[in-house]
């Protein structure tokens, strides 16, 4: 029974030295810096290279993008969305593709609040969104 105890032990030491070396090498924050125009309520999403997009919400149709790998990070504007306004839209990376799911807005502002299920999709490489033939899943 000591014997059993003792291995518990050293099992039990060497787990929380593992823990805080794991939380030392790779629990880390950066700060990035303050997008160029103020947003609530958009989306946004990460691609499998580091870099961010976001936009939509309180930006209108702006969107912008952040290298994470580069060694001065910028926000850079990309090519504004061409479905309108809205807000609570959802967002994916796929097939190193930006899609954009639905939202809610107005198309001017005497118009009733609409609800979109409407998809777009960017492609980085060609700077360039279009409108997928389908209808998101709501």
């Amino acid at each position: 029974m000591g014997m059993q105890m003792k291995n518990f032990k050293k099992m039990m030491t060497l787990m929380a030295l593992c823990f805080s070396v794991a939380i030392t090498t790779s629990g880390y924050a950066t700060t990035l810096p303050d997008i160029p125009e103020p947003l609530k309520n958009g989306t946004g999403a990460i691609d499998n290279n580091g870099v961010i997009y976001v936009g939509l919400g309180t930006a209108g149709t702006s969107w912008y993008k952040i290298d994470l790998k580069k060694q001065h990070k910028d926000w850079e504007r990309i090519k504004s969305f061409p479905g309108g306004a809205r807000e609570q839209s959802v967002s994916v990376f796929l097939n190193d593709e930006l899609y954009v799911f639905g939202g809610v807005g107005k198309k001017n502002s005497e118009s009733p609040l609409q609800v979109y299920s409407d998809v777009y999709k960017y492609s980085p490489v060609k700077n360039t969104w279009q409108k997928v033939d389908t209808i998101s899943p709501v």
